[in-house]
């Protein structure tokens, strides 16, 4: 697949601010030779996604992924073939099928580029037959500086949409259900110290499990607090760099 570091046209952008966010859709191609690379030609039926990423020092990742394929498989053992994969456990006895969590040392170069464009925490990320698509919040100038960096590093990205950050709502695909149930937990006091509900009584206010509504309750406030996050960090990232690097 041939590269598009250019911003698609047609599409709306967002005012052309220094710091103005703009909300990406994504999809690349992992670079030949990616450890991941043998893991993903073996298995083109299978879907790979990424739902929590969480790094550790010095230079480890600990994820929880979900796969979905029609082939019967030993996904434990897949995944420990992985170059760097240290450990791999199922999370189906704690009530997630189809889960596994994973300790990582990936190449030297990620960790430091996901970190400096603050992607550490972006998920979800959906990986099948060798490509990747999530979605990113970064002002347009950042943007044009990740899509080169990855270029560097072997990866083929394609902006497949670009918009005006839409705010922690509207960002990264938080659903109908991942929003529904944040507001519950919001006013219902879950968030509040201290608390004035508990994850059993919003379970049950929505007739699921309560790890299937810790998972989507996590899912949403990572989203959220990413988003707003970024928001704060892209109108005061130049001030914060000026005052810890004043010469």
């Amino acid at each position: 697949m041939s590269s598009r570091t250019k911003f698609p046209t047609g599409v709306r952008s967002a005012p052309s601010t220094s710091t103005a966010l703009v909300e990406a859709r994504i999809r690349f191609r992992f670079p030949r030779g990616f450890p991941w690379e043998a893991v993903f030609e073996r298995n083109p039926d299978a879907e790979f996604l990424l739902v929590n990423r969480i790094p550790t020092p010095p230079h480890h990742i600990v994820a929880e992924m979900r796969i979905r394929s029609p082939s019967e498989r030993d996904w434990v053992a897949e995944v420990r073939t992985v170059k760097g994969v240290e450990s791999v456990q199922s999370l189906e006895n704690s009530g997630r099928p189809d889960m596994y969590r994973y300790r990582w040392s990936p190449p030297t170069y990620l960790p430091s580029m996901l970190e400096r464009y603050d992607l550490i925490g972006v998920v979800p990320i959906l990986c099948s037959r060798g490509f990747g698509t999530f979605s990113i919040a970064l002002s347009k100038g950042r943007l044009a500086s990740f899509v080169r960096e990855a270029k560097t590093h072997g990866f083929s990205v394609e902006i497949l949409e670009l918009r005006p950050f839409r705010g922690p709502e509207g960002f990264g695909g938080l659903t109908a259900k991942q929003l529904a149930r944040f507001e519950a937990a919001v006013e219902s006091g879950y968030f509040d110290v201290p608390r004035r509900t508990t994850l059993d009584e919003l379970a049950r206010r929505f007739d699921v499990r309560k790890s299937a509504f810790a998972e989507s309750l996590a899912l949403a406030r990572r989203k959220v607090l990413l988003a707003a996050g970024r928001a704060i960090l892209a109108e005061h990232g130049a001030l914060l760099r000026n005052l810890a690097h004043p010469g």
